[in-house]
């Protein structure tokens, strides 16, 4: 949501979208910087008087437009993985006028991994703004941020109003469809995500995260060797997304591959989490710990495959009615038996590999994901 999702090569799908410029007004600025310099290097005067007043424009110039300072900084922090650090630039930035563009995508970070009562004041303050113009795009993403932040308060209807009204509008987006199916999921609502799905028009590789909501609408529904084949999919892709993950884990414990659910789980704690999605560390932690746990681990696969939908949320199961005893196997008895076709298609390759690598660091870091 904004999208809820990082990856190993890790999805995020939620991160800012860049500073950018919706019309040639934003370029005024510039335009009469750069006329400016060429002008005072034709006029007939000594070099150093040149020099003199290049160096004065220039003071002007980054004076006058030093928001734009300020976020790029802010920006540079955040891409090296020193979010915490970059908070007073935003703020910076914004209190030496930032655009409203510029705003939202800020909100956008506050709303998902910092306060998300500041990310909500902004929004606001960009949507009562009537002085300057608004681009249909970022319009709707600040709708979209608005809906995350209501759902998260608790008013799951009223988000999804919010999201069925831009849709309304026209408005055509892999972000919105999955923003709705998720809520419509989360609201135990699987024939509408249904619905949202056969009359979106994407096609299911255009978006990762797309993918992984279809992925658990299919398990929702029991659609268990479509839901496994799919997620055996993005595993081959080494996407590490938490929701997704998860998904794959309990598609492995349908069919009683305890040894191959652990893995995912593991995979799931390596991933981002941000404070939009309805998945926490310390659930996917509480899992994998029962998993493992060879006295816990026979009751907890029944919970899990008993209560998939609680599952699917990123909640921990109801604990399982019937007393389960002790079990140390990788491969339990009892459950579904995998269809031949299926054992075909994903004989090899059934969970990422957790193993994390330079290119991986790098990538964490790069996405200010790292630990501090």
């Amino acid at each position: 949501m904004l999208s809820l999702y990082p990856h190993e090569k890790r999805v995020a799908i939620s991160f800012p979208f860049p500073y950018h410029f919706s019309s040639m007004k934003k370029y005024r600025g510039f335009i009469i910087f750069i006329a400016a310099l060429t002008a005072i290097s034709f006029i007939p005067m000594p070099k150093v008087v040149k020099i003199i007043l290049m160096v004065i424009v220039l003071f002007v110039f980054s004076f006058v437009r030093r928001n734009i300072f300020f976020y790029l900084h802010a920006n540079s922090l955040t891409n090296s993985g020193k979010l915490s650090k970059a908070w007073k630039w935003y703020e910076r930035a914004i209190r030496s006028g930032l655009s409203g563009d510029g705003k939202v995508s800020v909100a956008s970070l506050y709303i998902q991994y910092g306060d998300m009562d500041r990310g909500e004041q902004l929004l606001k303050e960009y949507q009562q703004d009537t002085k300057h113009p608004k681009t249909n795009n970022v319009d709707a993403l600040a709708q979209m941020l608005m809906s995350l932040i209501v759902n998260k308060k608790g008013d799951s209807a009223q988000a999804l109003s919010i999201l069925e009204n831009l849709k309304a509008t026209g408005y055509k987006n892999t972000t919105l469809i999955v923003n709705m199916m998720t809520i419509e999921l989360d609201q135990d609502k699987p024939e509408q995500a249904r619905s949202e799905w056969e009359g979106c028009g994407f096609k299911l590789e255009s978006d990762i995260t797309l993918k992984e909501v279809y992925g658990r609408l299919l398990l929702v529904e029991g659609k268990w060797p479509e839901a496994y084949s799919l997620y055996a999919d993005i595993a081959r892709q080494r996407v590490l997304i938490a929701a997704g993950l998860v998904h794959m884990a309990q598609c492995c414990i349908h069919y009683g591959e305890a040894s191959s659910a652990i893995k995912s789980l593991e995979a799931a704690l390596r991933a981002p989490y941000n404070k939009t999605s309805s998945f926490r560390k310390e659930n996917v932690q509480k899992l994998h710990d029962l998993l493992k746990d060879p006295v816990t681990r026979l009751a907890t696969a029944r919970a899990i495959d008993n209560d998939r939908e609680t599952v699917a949320k990123g909640l921990l199961p109801k604990p399982y009615p019937s007393a389960c005893p002790s079990c140390s196997d990788d491969q339990l008895e009892g459950f579904a038996e995998k269809e031949k076709k299926l054992v075909k298609t994903v004989r090899t390759e059934r969970v990422p590999n957790t193993d994390i690598n330079e290119d991986d660091e790098a990538y964490l870091k790069s996405h200010h994901l790292e630990e501090e």
